[in-house]
């Protein structure tokens, strides 16, 4: 019997060696499990925070894409300003000179009078405009208001009676008539 007791006790203690050695494997594994949850989870949050970071810098992007557009059309309106400002200036040059050129006796005039028609003009990549548009221009003036054109201004006639009962006759430049001269051809002018 001692043989069966023998090994029923080499068997017992096989089998807490078996129970020692299964709850310390399994209480590794345990470990194990609970620090690779312990690790997602981890991982987890970093996913999360870096999701979240995305999406406030998504916003962020947003907001910067708008503010971008904002300046761009900002910046494209001053472009425009300032493009129309040296083309318009370019244009009323042109016009002054052309005008001179046909015997314009006050450009300012016919500067002030085409100025509205500086839109109908094409310009170069120089912003000059268009020679024959603005020489058509300044005909166009110079049918419609003649007076402008004349090489000599206009003249008043003197129509001052002499003291021996005749007129003087004398025509006088108006451009050379002090204001006093013009105030009394024109009081003459509406008797």
């Amino acid at each position: 019997k001692n043989d069966n007791v023998v090994a029923q006790e080499i068997e017992t203690s096989v089998n807490d060696v078996k129970n020692t050695v299964q709850y310390d494997t399994y209480r590794r594994v345990v470990g194990k499990l609970k620090s690779k949850e312990q690790d997602m989870l981890d991982m987890k949050e970093q996913i999360n925070s870096l999701r979240n970071e995305k999406l406030e810098a998504d916003g962020n992007k947003d907001q910067l894409i708008e503010s971008l557009r904002k300046e761009v059309t900002e910046t494209k309106t001053k472009l425009r300003t300032t493009v129309g400002s040296v083309a318009r200036s370019q244009a009323m040059k042109a016009i002054v000179n052309e005008a001179v050129n046909a015997g314009c006796n006050s450009p300012e005039v016919v500067e002030r009078f085409l100025s509205s028609e500086i839109e109908n003009l094409t310009f170069d990549e120089d912003f000059n405009p268009d020679a024959e548009q603005v020489r058509e221009l300044v005909e166009d003036a110079k049918k419609k208001a003649p007076v402008l054109f004349s090489k000599e201004a206009p003249r008043l006639a003197n129509h001052n009676t002499t003291q021996s009962g005749g007129t003087a006759g004398q025509a006088k430049d108006v451009k050379k008539m002090s204001i006093d001269e013009l105030m009394n051809q024109w009081g003459k002018a509406e008797n």
